[in-house]
């Protein structure tokens, strides 16, 4: 494969110029709409123009400040009609190609470890809130390959993007389906037949036969830890708040590397993430042999498959949801933490019967979601390593 050694900005376009008007309404894009280590984007709002990036259709996004540089945020557009403009947070570097570059080979060339690693060593400022000095970056000598070769690469990755991308709606459809199941299970009591009478401590009236409850009487938080520095040979599966960000899972990794204590996973346990819970980071144990998580993961130990299954949904309601982030404490926004006693004084309508059917009934949804989570992890394994050997001139597409 015939490679040219090129500056960065003889490659591609930064920040091209872009006509947009004032006192018109047009598409946003904020920082937090970019979910870490993944291509596409699937939501905005709309705003008036009042500074800020601008693009449009097959652009690429670069978050240019720490931590989301390090932690992933680079996105195609793709939801974008032709000539249509958009405009997003002042943190983005807008990136397009030029007549030397594919457009979605672009994507990967700033997703890749060659091209991130660059641009962190273009960092300047002061701790925390460093940026990159984007003229630094554009001066960085890189090695592409002919467009035909670029076009073969972005193709045979977007095919892998398309099918992770596919499995992350139905998983988004399915739990919308289960979500608006348990709100008429549990919320508006629908599949009830029995009077309902009004409960002070939930604010909601209740059929007969059920009570309130928190959290703290129908599970409990598993507080086990081990030192995995003990055992520096064995290896580990670590689910760590950066592991889950990037794919929903955990990194393979050798006692000796783990620096601290970690909480031991078993299949009858659920993860919710201590961290900014408006996040909603929420683990799903199925494989646990070896399975460690960090301690900014409350670790709740479910009695049966059932609890598993109904706290797995109601963690994912936007009443839960709304609760944790409105009661999350700390210093700065990107910080913030539910302490233990607050998230266990959560308050749920229960009925043991009910839940073991509502538990019993989604199952076979949930453990769908489960397997395409997993293969969503492989795709992107897979896409990974084969993105190193191409970027690498270790593989070729003919």
């Amino acid at each position: 494969m015939k490679l040219e050694e090129i500056q960065l900005d003889k490659a591609v376009i930064f920040n091209p110029k872009i006509n947009i008007k004032k006192n018109i309404k047009y598409k946003r894009i904020t920082m937090e709409m970019l979910k870490e280590h993944y291509k596409f984007i699937n939501q905005f709002e709309y705003d008036y123009f009042n500074g800020g990036s601008k693009f449009e259709q097959n652009d690429t996004l670069l978050a240019k400040i720490t931590p989301c540089l390090e932690n992933g945020k680079t996105a195609y557009v793709d939801f974008l009609r032709e000539n249509e403009v958009a405009f997003g947070s002042t943190e983005f570097i807008t990136i397009r190609n030029n007549n030397k570059t594919d457009r979605d080979y672009i994507y990967y060339l700033f997703t890749s470890d060659l091209i991130r690693k660059k641009a962190i060593k273009c960092l300047e400022g002061t701790s925390g809130r460093k940026r990159i000095n984007e003229y630094a970056l554009k001066k960085q000598i890189i090695l592409l390959p002919e467009l035909d070769t670029q076009k073969k690469i972005s193709q045979f990755l977007s095919l892998l993007d398309k099918k992770i991308s596919i499995n992350n709606e139905l998983n988004k459809i399915t739990i919308k389906f289960l979500k608006n199941y348990f709100i008429k299970t549990f919320i508006t009591f629908q599949n009830e037949n029995s009077n309902l009478t009004y409960n002070d401590k939930l604010n909601l009236e209740i059929p007969n036969d059920w009570e309130a409850k928190t959290l703290d009487n129908i599970v409990e938080i598993k507080t086990e830890i081990i030192d995995p520095q003990e055992e520096e040979g064995r290896i580990f599966k670590l689910l760590s708040i950066p592991s889950y960000d990037e794919d929903g899972s955990f990194r393979k990794t050798l006692g000796k590397n783990i620096n601290s204590n970690k909480l031991v996973i078993t299949e009858n346990n659920l993860l919710l993430s201590k961290l900014n819970p408006k996040f909603n980071r929420i683990y799903y144990p199925t494989d646990c042999n070896d399975l460690l998580a960090s301690t900014e993961f409350f670790n709740f130990s479910c009695k049966d498959l059932f609890m598993k299954n109904f706290l797995y949904i109601l963690f994912q309601t936007d009443h839960f949801i709304n609760y944790c982030s409105k009661s999350a404490t700390g210093t700065s926004n990107s910080h913030k933490r539910i302490k233990k006693d607050v998230l266990m004084n959560f308050k749920t309508p229960f009925n043991e019967d009910a839940i073991k059917n509502f538990g019993n009934l989604i199952n076979p949804f949930v453990q769908k979601i489960n397997l395409r989570n997993d293969e969503i992890r492989s795709y992107n394994s897979f896409k990974k390593f084969m993105h190193q050997l191409f970027l690498k001139n270790q593989i070729v597409i003919n």
